[in-house]
Protein backbone atom coordinates (compact mmCIF):
# COMPACT_ATOMS: atom_id res chain seq x y z
CA UNK A 1 0.00 0.00 0.00
CA UNK A 2 2.94 2.41 1.07
CA UNK A 3 3.99 2.32 -2.97
CA UNK A 4 0.79 3.51 -3.69
CA UNK A 5 0.84 6.49 -1.77
CA UNK A 6 0.74 8.50 -5.03
CA UNK A 7 -2.82 7.40 -6.18
CA UNK A 8 -4.32 7.92 -2.72
CA UNK A 9 -3.65 11.06 -2.63
CA UNK A 10 -5.91 11.65 -6.07
CA UNK A 11 -8.66 9.47 -4.26
CA UNK A 12 -11.99 11.43 -3.40
CA UNK A 13 -13.20 8.80 -0.86
CA UNK A 14 -11.46 6.32 1.00
CA UNK A 15 -13.08 3.11 2.37
CA UNK A 16 -11.20 1.30 4.70
CA UNK A 17 -13.53 -2.02 5.83
CA UNK A 18 -12.50 -3.98 8.84
CA UNK A 19 -10.20 -0.72 10.47
CA UNK A 20 -9.58 -2.95 13.43
CA UNK A 21 -7.35 -6.01 11.48
CA UNK A 22 -5.25 -2.96 10.44
CA UNK A 23 -2.60 -1.52 12.79
CA UNK A 24 -3.28 1.78 13.76
CA UNK A 25 -0.33 3.73 12.79
CA UNK A 26 -1.06 2.48 9.45
CA UNK A 27 -4.87 3.71 9.18
CA UNK A 28 -3.48 6.47 10.83
CA UNK A 29 -1.24 6.96 7.46
CA UNK A 30 -4.18 6.49 5.47
CA UNK A 31 -5.64 9.42 6.14
CA UNK A 32 -5.67 12.57 3.89
CA UNK A 33 -7.78 14.85 2.15
CA UNK A 34 -10.62 12.94 1.22
CA UNK A 35 -13.64 11.42 3.03
CA UNK A 36 -12.55 8.74 4.66
CA UNK A 37 -15.49 6.02 5.36
CA UNK A 38 -14.47 3.12 8.46
CA UNK A 39 -16.36 0.25 9.37
CA UNK A 40 -14.88 -2.06 11.82
CA UNK A 41 -16.38 -4.34 14.33
CA UNK A 42 -17.16 -3.93 17.79
CA UNK A 43 -17.66 -6.98 18.81
CA UNK A 44 -18.79 -10.83 17.87
CA UNK A 45 -17.12 -13.72 16.21
CA UNK A 46 -14.31 -12.24 14.58
CA UNK A 47 -12.84 -10.58 17.81
CA UNK A 48 -12.21 -6.76 18.20
CA UNK A 49 -9.70 -4.38 17.48
CA UNK A 50 -10.53 -1.95 20.57
CA UNK A 51 -8.14 0.69 19.44
CA UNK A 52 -9.93 1.83 17.03
CA UNK A 53 -12.72 2.66 19.09
CA UNK A 54 -10.89 3.65 21.98
CA UNK A 55 -7.83 5.74 20.56
CA UNK A 56 -8.38 6.66 16.90
CA UNK A 57 -12.16 7.22 17.19
CA UNK A 58 -12.10 8.93 20.43
CA UNK A 59 -9.59 11.25 19.29
CA UNK A 60 -11.78 12.20 16.16
CA UNK A 61 -14.58 12.95 18.53
CA UNK A 62 -12.49 14.95 20.73
CA UNK A 63 -11.17 16.87 17.50
CA UNK A 64 -14.53 17.32 15.93
CA UNK A 65 -16.13 18.80 19.02
CA UNK A 66 -13.26 21.25 19.04
CA UNK A 67 -13.94 22.32 15.62
CA UNK A 68 -17.83 22.37 15.92
CA UNK A 69 -17.06 24.82 19.02
CA UNK A 70 -14.30 26.72 17.46
CA UNK A 71 -16.55 27.43 14.52
CA UNK A 72 -19.26 28.49 16.48
CA UNK A 73 -17.34 31.15 17.64
CA UNK A 74 -15.86 32.54 14.87
CA UNK A 75 -18.25 32.14 12.19
CA UNK A 76 -16.44 30.49 10.27
CA UNK A 77 -16.64 26.87 8.52
CA UNK A 78 -13.66 24.27 7.66
CA UNK A 79 -10.71 25.06 9.72
CA UNK A 80 -9.42 21.75 8.16
CA UNK A 81 -10.32 19.48 11.34
CA UNK A 82 -12.73 16.36 10.64
CA UNK A 83 -16.06 16.42 10.90
CA UNK A 84 -17.11 12.61 12.06
CA UNK A 85 -20.60 11.20 11.52
CA UNK A 86 -20.94 8.01 13.31
CA UNK A 87 -23.60 5.54 11.87
CA UNK A 88 -24.23 2.48 14.45
CA UNK A 89 -25.30 -1.26 13.09
CA UNK A 90 -27.65 -2.57 15.69
CA UNK A 91 -29.79 -4.99 13.40
CA UNK A 92 -28.06 -8.47 13.45
CA UNK A 93 -26.73 -9.52 10.56
CA UNK A 94 -26.07 -13.69 11.10
CA UNK A 95 -29.54 -14.05 12.51
CA UNK A 96 -33.36 -12.59 13.49
CA UNK A 97 -33.74 -10.06 15.93
CA UNK A 98 -33.52 -11.48 19.50
CA UNK A 99 -32.73 -14.70 18.24
CA UNK A 100 -32.28 -17.48 21.12
CA UNK A 101 -29.43 -19.02 19.40
CA UNK A 102 -27.59 -15.31 18.84
CA UNK A 103 -27.97 -14.45 22.65
CA UNK A 104 -26.95 -17.99 23.71
CA UNK A 105 -23.72 -17.58 21.58
CA UNK A 106 -22.95 -14.51 22.90
CA UNK A 107 -23.38 -15.41 26.42
CA UNK A 108 -21.65 -18.79 25.82
CA UNK A 109 -18.67 -16.57 24.01
CA UNK A 110 -18.96 -13.87 26.13
CA UNK A 111 -18.98 -10.82 22.98
CA UNK A 112 -21.10 -8.86 25.33
CA UNK A 113 -18.43 -8.14 28.04
CA UNK A 114 -17.44 -4.72 26.79
CA UNK A 115 -17.79 -2.31 29.70
CA UNK A 116 -16.37 -3.27 33.68
CA UNK A 117 -18.14 -2.57 36.61
CA UNK A 118 -17.03 1.05 37.50
CA UNK A 119 -15.06 0.79 40.79
CA UNK A 120 -16.32 1.68 44.18
CA UNK A 121 -13.16 3.61 44.92
CA UNK A 122 -9.96 4.39 43.89
CA UNK A 123 -7.20 2.31 42.91
CA UNK A 124 -6.05 -0.02 45.77
CA UNK A 125 -2.04 0.58 46.57
CA UNK A 126 0.05 -2.18 45.15
CA UNK A 127 1.38 -3.58 48.37
CA UNK A 128 -2.30 -4.29 49.12
CA UNK A 129 -3.05 -6.37 46.12
CA UNK A 130 -3.12 -10.08 46.56
CA UNK A 131 -2.04 -12.96 43.52
CA UNK A 132 -4.29 -16.52 43.50
CA UNK A 133 -3.54 -19.08 41.89
CA UNK A 134 -6.80 -20.11 40.01
CA UNK A 135 -7.16 -23.77 39.62
CA UNK A 136 -8.44 -24.62 36.06
CA UNK A 137 -11.17 -27.03 36.65
CA UNK A 138 -12.69 -24.69 39.54
CA UNK A 139 -12.09 -22.14 36.80
CA UNK A 140 -14.41 -24.19 34.37
CA UNK A 141 -16.77 -25.63 36.37
CA UNK A 142 -19.76 -24.15 35.08
CA UNK A 143 -20.88 -22.41 38.88
CA UNK A 144 -22.41 -19.28 38.98
CA UNK A 145 -19.72 -17.87 40.54
CA UNK A 146 -16.79 -18.74 38.51
CA UNK A 147 -18.97 -17.83 34.83
CA UNK A 148 -19.39 -14.05 36.75
CA UNK A 149 -15.11 -14.11 37.57
CA UNK A 150 -14.52 -15.45 33.82
CA UNK A 151 -17.30 -12.68 32.29
CA UNK A 152 -15.68 -10.07 34.67
CA UNK A 153 -12.52 -11.68 33.01
CA UNK A 154 -13.26 -11.18 29.68
CA UNK A 155 -13.95 -7.52 30.62
CA UNK A 156 -10.89 -6.63 31.84
CA UNK A 157 -9.51 -8.09 28.82
CA UNK A 158 -11.87 -6.47 26.34
CA UNK A 159 -11.48 -2.80 28.09
CA UNK A 160 -7.58 -3.14 28.17
CA UNK A 161 -6.43 -4.84 25.66
CA UNK A 162 -6.86 -3.69 21.94
CA UNK A 163 -7.44 -7.03 20.41
CA UNK A 164 -9.22 -9.94 21.30
CA UNK A 165 -11.53 -12.69 20.00
CA UNK A 166 -13.34 -15.60 21.77
CA UNK A 167 -10.03 -17.59 21.64
CA UNK A 168 -9.00 -15.51 24.54
CA UNK A 169 -11.29 -16.83 26.57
Amino acid sequence: MPQDSNKIAQADLMVIDEASAIPLPLVKNLFGPYVIFMCSTVNGYEGTGRSLSLKLIQKIREQSKISNEENKHSNKSGSGMRLLNEVTMTDPIRYASNDPIEKWLYELLALNATTPEPLKSGLPHPNDCELFLVNRETLFSFHKATEKFLYQLMTLFVSSHYKNSPNDL
